[in-house]
């Protein structure tokens, strides 16, 4: 039962995905699990690292960020980026609603956009913030977690 508006943010597998040795069990492990605001930070990396269709049972789940990849980099390709992303968040992330999503050359790279999503959680209202690097000079680009 729910104490209170942390417990109602849910709780899931941490990500990166990590295990921890159950104690007075050699040999045995568990998955780590993240709760509240980790949680949901933890799942809007999930999300953006997910291209559409890798699920095969949730084969729309994803944020096509790839598809970016060898794609100049302008005004118009930000703007796109910020719809797909709007897109994903407001399909598949009910916990948070975004605030802005912000964007930044990368200084060591200049094929990398450093991107920072403010979101807030309704449920306390707090401002909490998830940042990445989306890679599009490579065919291996996409979203890297920061």
């Amino acid at each position: 039962m729910a104490n209170g508006p942390q417990d109602q943010l849910g709780c899931g597998w941490k990500f990166p995905v990590q295990f921890e040795c159950v104690s007075g069990k050699p040999k045995a492990a568990q998955v780590t699990m993240s709760r509240d605001a980790d949680n949901i930070r933890e799942s809007l990396q999930v999300l953006f690292s997910t291209q559409p269709y890798e699920r095969v049972m949730r084969a729309g789940y994803g944020c096509d960020l790839q598809t970016f990849v060898f794609e100049n980099i302008s005004d118009g390709l930000r703007t796109a980026i910020r719809q797909m992303i709007s897109d994903a968040v407001q399909t598949y992330e009910p916990r948070g609603t975004l605030v802005s999503i912000d964007f930044r050359p990368d200084s060591n790279s200049p094929w990398t956009i450093n991107i920072d999503i403010a979101y807030r959680i309704p449920l306390n209202n707090t401002v909490q913030h998830v940042g990445g690097k989306l890679n599009i000079g490579s065919p291996q680009g996409g979203w890297l977690a920061q």
